[in-house]
C-alpha cells in the first residue's frame, strides 16, 4: 500500500506567563514558562482513498538544542523554524510503503540540511521527531491501531539494520511486553531498565550510543 503526505500545517500556540515551577538539579525553583508551543498537523492519505489528520507538538527549546553563544536567543528561534519549515519540504516530497523506511531516508535528509544551515545535530533531530511523530499518528488513526499495536506487530516495518549494522537481527516485538504497561521507570541516561540497551548487552555488544 502506498502513502502519501499530502499537507503540512506548522502552529505556534503562545502560553500565557509563569505557568510553573521550574528548576534544574539543585537549583532555587523559579516560575517559568515556554515562550509557545510549536504544533504540527499532517494530513495523510493513501491509495484507496482514505485520508487523515495527525498531531505533533513541542516546545522549541532553542537555547537547549543550541547552545554556542554566536547567535542570540532570537536569531536561535528563527533558526530554528526555518529547520523545522526546512524538515516539513522534505517530508512532503515522495509517497512511501513503509513508515519507518520513509521515516528513516528523511531523518538523513533532514540531518544534512542542518549541516549545511550550520545547525547542532539536536537541532535537526528536533525537527525531524515533529513530523515523524505527527507521521506516526495519523498512520495509526488510519490504520486504527494504538501506537504500541502498530509496533507489536510490525506495522511500521522497523528494521534497525537500516540505521546501524550492529543491530541486525533485532525485533521489536521481542522487546516490548505482552501489553502496554501503566508505568515505566525512566531515566535521562542508559541503564539496564532500557530493553534495547539490556538485548544488546546479552547479546555481547555493551557499547551502545544513545541519542
Amino acid at each position: 500500500m502506498k502513502y502519501k503526505i499530502e499537507q503540512i500545517d506548522l502552529l505556534i500556540r503562545e502560553t500565557p506567563p509563569d505557568r510553573y515551577l521550574f528548576a534544574i538539579g539543585s537549583g532555587q525553583p523559579t516560575k517559568r514558562r515556554p515562550r509557545a508551543i510549536l504544533l504540527v498537523h499532517l494530513l495523510l492519505s493513501d491509495d484507496r482513498g482514505r485520508s487523515v489528520w495527525g498531531v505533533s507538538g513541542d516546545r522549541p527549546s532553542f537555547g537547549w538544542l543550541d547552545k554556542r553563544a554566536q547567535f542570540t536567543p532570537e536569531e536561535k528561534l528563527e533558526r530554528l523554524f526555518d529547520l523545522v519549515r526546512g524538515a516539513r519540504e522534505i517530508y512532503l516530497r515522495d509517497s512511501f510503503d513503509s513508515p519507518f523506511r520513509y521515516w528513516h531516508e528523511c531523518h538523513l535528509e533532514v540531518v544534512r540540511l542542518g549541516v549545511a544551515q550550520n545547525h547542532e545535530t539536536l537541532s535537526s533531530t528536533y525537527a525531524s521527531a515533529l513530523m515523524e511523530r505527527a507521521l506516526l499518528d495519523a498512520y495509526c488513526r488510519m490504520e486504527e491501531v494504538s501506537v504500541f499495536d502498530a509496533l507489536k506487530h510490525g506495522l511500521v516495518n522497523p528494521d534497525f539494520a537500516e540505521m546501524d549494522p550492529s543491530l541486525r537481527g533485532i525485533e521489536l516485538a521481542e522487546l516490548l511486553p505482552s501489553r502496554p504497561r501503566m508505568s515505566l521507570p525512566f531515566s535521562k541516561k542508559p541503564s539496564y531498565f532500557m530493553p534495547l540497551f539490556l538485548y544488546c548487552y546479552k547479546k555481547s555488544n555493551p557499547v551502545m550510543t544513545f541519542t
